[in-house]
């Protein structure tokens, strides 16, 4: 529907008197008209003539695009003729596009009125004017829902200060107003003379909750009659709680919040300075530039931050990047139960702010088995209050089975995330091995309830604990060679009754996953390395460190021992034959025959039965470094 410019003060669509249950709905609806009318393109009038009300009721206007080239009009617009004493119930005006030059929803004589999800764009070419987003003007509101809307633009023309200029929301016209998860941005001026820029103007009680505001940098050189700021109070009875609010205006005084009348409360708030020079967090009695000045002089938000966000636009104030899963953007459930886009906001913990983007309050637990001996498990991700924190990370608890640790951290479950042994260095992450692959640093982790942690990067150090199998002989010393210094030179073992243990570790104190060493004995001949080996005496593989302590058993050495340990039933049995000799070997054997000279007959290695035909005469046979003399 166009209004045509021909017309003077006429408009597309006026609702008079008694009526009652009107629904505009789909409608796009153009004023064109010229004159210095203050109607709406959508007028509603209530009225008294003769000492009689008539008063519209329930009044819906829905999903409509609206415009008007007037300087003087309103988008939607409630006023009054003459004094009545009722006031209209139910109006609602909400999805609606609205693109004025002077004031997007102008209310007065408004009653009971929800404004909600509506998108305004004011834009005032003319100078001298009071325009706003949303706004009540002389008197009869009693109870004022505005939640959900996106003011995107705020233009003024006005160069002349005074109490003209640009308002987001204008809080007056007596009632109750909730304010609830409103965008409130775009601001510009011209480059000359003063003029007001307000975010939410407070005149009548007021619950602001939930809004996001940015003040952004204008050009005009200075503020009209009231201040320049997010928030400005002119009334004790106000609630400010829960609210990102953001001045990024630096060339003259600017604040987050001035307190004509300092507000009953105060508190959970973001409230943040771009700028230094000129910009406060707040006024009251006098400019406060941080939010310690403001807390001290106000004794108001005493639980806020300054916190720097990051939005998805200069026109859409959704959070995005960092400030998502920011926990210093966290504030207690004040029982505005959606955000602005309708999405559910949580308990206990919710966004600062007009958008909540998901649940600051999801945990999930995660129990994880570790290389053996590992003292501490530690998990950092993309946590929400801890995204990558490997400096602080979160610490899970040892469970009570054996390796098994388990917490439970703040985090969706599209968590991203991986295990450390210790903190401060990536190093000290879980890993991955493949056979003949070198050992990597794992892959990020997504959420499992139960996960294993094969073995870890890099440890600080590896405790070697020693053993013997019960047939093998407990040397006086034991020693190792290890990759860890390139195998340049030994390390001893200290002797603990039938065991051994050292730690093996590095200057840089990592020591990297399969680290390689292997042992061996100077026993029976000091001269000697006698490197431990396989049952059946092949060359045993190094030894790998796969976990913070390796409990390792020795199966035996190349050159057996013989010490107060061996157990004598397992003895190899030497029995003389018709032909020559013939021993019994309980396990493999080194078997080295002389004659009574000294001569080497023979030198083998057997399993199961060693026999040998002789002559008659005197030998010595040698069985793994034992010699034992008989006669043929």
């Amino acid at each position: 529907m166009n209004q045509s410019s021909n017309n003077n003060a006429c408009k597309p669509i006026t609702i008079c008197g008694n009526v009652n249950d009107v629904i505009i709905k789909n409608c796009i609806l153009t004023d064109l008209t010229s004159g210095t009318s203050s109607f709406g393109v959508v007028s509603v009038r209530v009225r008294n003539s003769g000492g009689v009300d008539y008063i519209p009721n329930n009044i819906t206007v829905d999903n409509c695009i609206i415009s008007t080239t007037s300087n003087t009009a309103a988008g939607i617009f409630v006023s009054n003729s003459y004094t009545p004493t009722g006031r209209p119930t139910g109006l609602l005006f909400k999805n609606n596009d609205i693109t004025v030059k002077h004031r997007g929803i102008s209310l007065n004589y408004s009653g009971t009125c929800d404004v909600i999800n509506n998108t305004i764009k004011v834009n005032q070419t003319s100078t001298g004017m009071a325009s706003f987003g949303i706004g009540g003007t002389s008197t009869g509101l009693v109870l004022t829902n505005v939640m959900n809307n996106k003011i995107i633009q705020l233009g003024t023309a006005n160069t002349g200060g005074a109490g003209n200029g640009i308002r987001g929301i204008q809080a007056s016209g007596g009632g109750t107003w909730n304010i609830y998860n409103n965008f409130i941005t775009g601001f510009s001026t011209p480059s000359t003379g003063t003029t007001e820029v307000v975010g939410i103007r407070s005149g009548s009680a007021s619950n602001i909750y939930h809004n996001t505001i940015v003040l952004n940098n204008v050009s005009t050189t200075g503020a009209g009659t009231t201040p320049t700021a997010g928030i400005v109070t002119y009334t004790a009875s106000c609630d400010i709680r829960n609210n990102i609010i953001i001045t990024e205006e630096d060339d003259f005084a600017s604040y987050c919040i001035y307190a004509s009348s300092l507000p009953t409360t105060s508190d959970y708030n973001d409230l943040i300075r771009t700028g230094t020079n000129n910009a406060k967090i707040g006024y009251y009695s006098s400019a406060q530039a941080t939010l310690s000045d403001w807390q001290t002089a106000s004794g108001k938000d005493s639980n806020s931050v300054s916190k720097v966000v990051n939005f998805v636009s200069a026109t859409d104030l959704s959070l995005t990047g960092t400030s998502i899963d920011d926990m210093d953007l966290a504030a207690p459930a004040i029982g505005v139960t959606t955000d602005i886009f309708g999405n559910a906001r949580h308990t206990p913990y919710v966004y600062m702010g007009a958008h909540e983007p998901n649940n600051l309050n999801d945990t999930q637990t995660f129990t994880v088995t570790v290389p053996n001996g590992t003292q501490h498990v530690y998990i950092a991700g993309t946590f929400i209050g801890k995204s990558w924190d490997i400096t602080n990370p979160f610490e899970l608890m040892t469970t009570g089975n054996q390796n098994e640790f388990s917490g439970t951290f703040p985090a969706h479950s599209n968590v991203e995330y991986k295990y450390l042994c210790e903190t401060g260095d990536w190093d000290y992450q879980e890993a991955v091995y493949q056979e003949e692959i070198p050992v990597i640093r794992a892959t990020n982790r997504t959420y499992n309830a139960n996960d294993v942690v094969d073995l870890w990067y890099r440890v600080k150090s590896v405790t070697l604990n020693v053993s013997f199998e019960a047939t093998v002989g407990v040397p006086n010393q034991l020693f190792l060679m290890s990759s860890i210094n390139n195998w340049a030179s030994a390390f001893e073992l200290t002797k603990s009754g039938a065991t051994f243990t050292r730690t093996l570790t590095n200057d840089a104190q990592k020591v990297p996953a399969n680290t390689e060493y292997k042992y061996f004995t100077n026993e029976p001949n000091p001269a000697e390395q006698n490197w431990e080996c396989n049952l059946d005496m092949t060359a045993s593989a190094n030894r790998k460190t796969i976990a913070p302590v390796m409990n390792d058993t020795i199966q035996r050495f190349t050159t057996r021992l013989v010490t107060e340990t061996e157990v004598p039933a397992l003895a190899p049995r030497l029995m003389r034959t018709t032909t020559g000799i013939r021993v019994e070997l309980t396990e493999p054997a080194n078997i080295e025959l002389y004659n009574i000279n000294g001569s080497l007959i023979e030198k083998t290695k057997a399993t199961g039965t060693y026999t040998r035909d002789l002559n008659n005469g005197i030998y010595i046979i040698r069985i793994n470094g034992k010699s034992t003399k008989f006669v043929k």
